[in-house]
């Protein structure tokens, strides 16, 4: 004998709908986050490459001697 399980009640109660609701918004929360923290990890560390590829300033020079032309 094979027993099926159905489920009569066919909508979704206002329970539901709030748990759904707000289940939806915390995803999408969660991908904006992730997409911010992301855009602005990859600006610090570009920044980090110029500043480490970049050539190095001619100040602060040692005392006594004239930079050459």
């Amino acid at each position: 004998m094979i027993v099926m399980m159905f489920w009569f009640d066919h909508d979704v109660s206002g329970w539901g709908w709030f748990a759904m609701s707000v289940g939806m918004i915390a995803f999408w929360a969660l991908i904006v986050t992730a997409a911010v923290l992301i855009a602005v990890l990859a600006g610090i560390a570009v920044q980090l490459l110029v500043l480490v590829h970049a050539e190095r300033p001619p100040w602060p020079r040692p005392c006594g001697r004239r930079p050459q032309p």
